[in-house]
């Protein structure tokens, strides 16, 4: 019985020759062709496959484009970079992630917003709550509402921007989500000032 699945490509398999993909039901896995022609999958897109589910690995012989990345990404191909690694870096193998894959997913369907660096900080302060990397600091986790609203789900989360605090009281957040998470020395991008995230 052939397997079908939906999919966002967030990078390659460091020493394979396999991409590592998010799912909603299965968290990530990597992917593999049973074909060397339909090696053409790219990073940020959203794909149907159509193959094998193991354990932790889809074989796939089949990829439908779904979602290319969100034309205001090809602006801010930092901050893209930076939310794929995350992803490879935070969500589990082989583990339901469906929060974290809405989150994601959000990202193909939102209207750039006009303050985009307001939006950057919700959304990487969303991704950490939703997987439970939250600060520790009780000084840090109760500096707002702006913690009830990154619990929201994503449209109302977005469209309720100005219910939460100061620019600075995200950006500290930020910081300590990233101090709070277990491999944050290992992330290769770090778009924070650059990027508008701090």
């Amino acid at each position: 019985m052939e397997d079908k699945i939906s999919a966002v490509v967030v990078g390659h398999a460091p020493g394979k020759n396999e991409t590592i993909i998010i799912t909603a039901e299965h968290g990530l896995l990597y992917l593999r062709f049973n074909k060397t022609g339909l090696r053409t999958v790219v990073h940020g897109h959203r794909y149907l496959l159509y193959g094998a589910l193991g354990d932790t690995r889809f074989v796939a012989h089949h990829a439908v484009l779904v979602d290319a990345i969100p034309t205001w990404f090809s602006h801010d191909l930092i901050f893209l970079h930076h939310v794929l690694e995350l992803y490879r870096m935070s969500v589990p193998f082989s583990a339901p992630a469906f929060e974290a894959y809405e989150l994601l997913q959000f990202l193909f369907c939102v209207i750039p917003p006009k303050n985009l660096s307001l939006f950057k900080k919700l959304f990487i302060c969303s991704f950490f709550e939703r997987l439970g990397l939250i600060p520790e600091e009780p000084s840090v986790r109760d500096t707002g509402r702006f913690i009830a609203l990154i619990s929201r789900d994503a449209d109302s989360m977005f469209e309720s921007q100005e219910d939460c605090h100061s620019d600075a009281q995200l950006a500290a957040y930020v910081r300590a989500c990233y101090e709070a998470h277990p491999y944050a020395h290992r992330l290769k991008t770090r778009p924070l000032a650059e990027s508008g995230l701090l």
